[in-house]
């Protein structure tokens, strides 16, 4: 069926796009295999990274604890007790005494 009304400009979708993805085809609007598979692989990029940069915080945070814990300041709770790391023993801080 031919369509009677003309499209108004700027609405029609371009059979062709050039994008920093390289060229993207459709027909109709619609896109190709190619087009299709392009952006989905961008897409999976695009969440990997994502997902990378959300979680190098906390794995900074988990180096931070690690070093502190290896020399000593965090070793002790509020209250001067060791925390229990050593088989559960615990002993007083020296400067609480």
């Amino acid at each position: 069926m031919k369509m009677a009304t003309e499209i108004p400009p700027g609405i029609a979708t371009p059979d062709t796009l050039e994008t920093p993805l390289g060229t993207l085809r459709s027909l109709d609007g619609v896109p190709d295999a190619e087009t299709t598979q392009r952006v989905f692989d961008n897409l999976d990029f695009q969440r990997a990274t994502q997902a990378y940069l959300s979680t190098i915080q906390i794995s900074s945070m988990n180096a931070m604890r690690k070093g502190l814990l290896s020399f000593g300041p965090a070793i002790y709770d509020i209250h001067g007790a060791a925390l229990a790391g050593d088989g559960g023993k615990i002993e007083r801080c020296p400067q609480s005494l």
